[in-house]
């Protein structure tokens, strides 16, 4: 572990506590094996397992600080939305739709297709990150991630979709990232109710009269449920 732990250092190369410690529990036993007097013949050597496993760290630990850097990103994101810094509909959207437009690297327009009816989640970063950079370095007082790095990170994200040159807000009609939404994807609470939303009064029961009894309601042309 000290040996693993100095050569990243000396190659300043990212790395996790634990994943050290679980990698050199693969490589003490090899080491063993290899170095025996009778040692099994392999169709490799300890140095060449030694150095995939640091790449390996390298590119692990990379991997786990991006992922925490996205989530804080969407815990920030939520936070302002709660408090009003952003707005739903003007800042951000969330609609389910069949198809969306993404525009490419050489600004030609693709239709990216869904098999079924995908809920998406519109942002638009250029309004949203200078409040998640401002609201970051009040909560923590260090600095957010830049633009370059935070979009490097959501384009190899799962949830990514892409760049879409038209999406209709309140407000204007503005360029914005899709996201596909919802648990397995983007798994963040960005959806709120509005005075807009259509919540049923409770129906108040006289106490002095019985319960009605439940009803059971067969429809006899559908399957039944067993």
């Amino acid at each position: 572990m000290d040996q693993m732990k100095a050569d990243l250092i000396k190659e300043n190369l990212p790395f996790d506590e634990r994943l050290v410690r679980n990698f050199t529990c693969i490589l003490a036993p090899v080491k063993v094996i290899l170095t025996s007097e009778n040692p099994l013949k392999l169709n490799f050597t300890y140095q060449e397992l030694y150095n995939l496993c640091k790449t390996n760290i390298a590119e692990m630990a990379k991997q786990i600080s991006e992922s925490e850097s996205i989530s804080q990103f969407w815990k920030t994101v939520e936070f302002l939305l709660d408090d009003g810094k952003i707005q739903d509909k003007v800042d951000i959207r969330v609609a389910t739709v069949n198809s969306v437009i993404i525009t490419e690297k050489n600004k030609i327009e693709l239709v990216v297709p869904f098999k079924d009816p995908q809920k998406l989640l519109f942002i638009r970063l250029s309004r949203v990150h200078p409040l998640y950079m401002e609201r970051t370095r009040q909560q923590t007082g260090k600095i957010g991630i830049d633009m370059i790095s935070i979009l490097h990170y959501f384009k190899s994200h799962k949830a990514f979709v892409g760049h879409v040159p038209r999406v209709r807000f309140d407000t204007s009609i503005s360029t914005a990232y899709a996201f596909k939404y919802g648990p397995g994807f983007l798994d963040v609470n960005l959806e709120r109710m509005t005075k807009d939303t259509f919540v049923p009064d409770a129906i108040q029961m006289d106490p002095s009269k019985p319960s009605a009894p439940a009803q059971i309601i067969i429809n006899l042309e559908a399957e039944p449920p067993f």
